[in-house]
């Protein structure tokens, strides 16, 4: 397209959401950490835990029903099991809300206990507030169901694992 327009086509190209510019942009160690997720996050000697990010989605939990569901709380077990070596931030997607009404009554209203109980036991952080691009940023590997999330982990060289809910 000619040098005269370069600068304008490379700051498009390599805008945010390109894998070259998240990595020069983005780093684990310029995102701000709220203070109630430290709490999660450090050790007891200020160390940071491996911070995994759980994502996972609103059309895994209509494709799969209950057995997502028990899935997901086998993971959350794990998780919890090895609570003081990593730490985990839930990311959910908002659209289970949204869909709600497609959904069986009863699969939502377990989907919606199991958001209640892992608010309640606070080993985890809960991450679904418009901010979800820090989690992305804090974590040292995804794990869930593939997506956006998935992918702009992918993109920054974070390790990503999906999920087998039949496994």
């Amino acid at each position: 397209a000619g040098e005269y327009t370069r600068q304008s086509w490379e700051k498009t190209i390599l805008g945010p959401g390109s894998p070259a510019y998240d990595q020069k942009e983005v780093s684990k160690e310029n995102t701000e950490c709220p203070a109630e997720w430290l709490r999660i996050i450090e050790k007891p000697d200020g160390s940071r835990k491996k911070i995994i990010l759980y994502n996972t989605s609103a059309s895994a939990l209509l494709f799969y029903g209950q057995k997502m569901i028990e899935k997901m709380r086998e993971v959350f077990q794990v998780f919890r099991d090895n609570q003081d070596d990593i730490a985990v931030i839930w990311q959910p997607d908002g659209y289970v809300q949204d869909i709600g009404e497609s959904m069986d009554s009863d699969l939502l209203q377990q989907y919606e206990e199991l958001i209640q109980e892992y608010l309640e036991e606070s080993w985890g952080i809960y991450e679904d507030s418009p901010e979800a691009e820090r989690a992305v940023r804090l974590c040292d590997a995804c794990y869930g169901d593939g997506g956006n999330v998935m992918n702009r982990c992918r993109n920054l060289g974070k390790v990503v694992m999906l999920q087998s809910v039949d496994r």
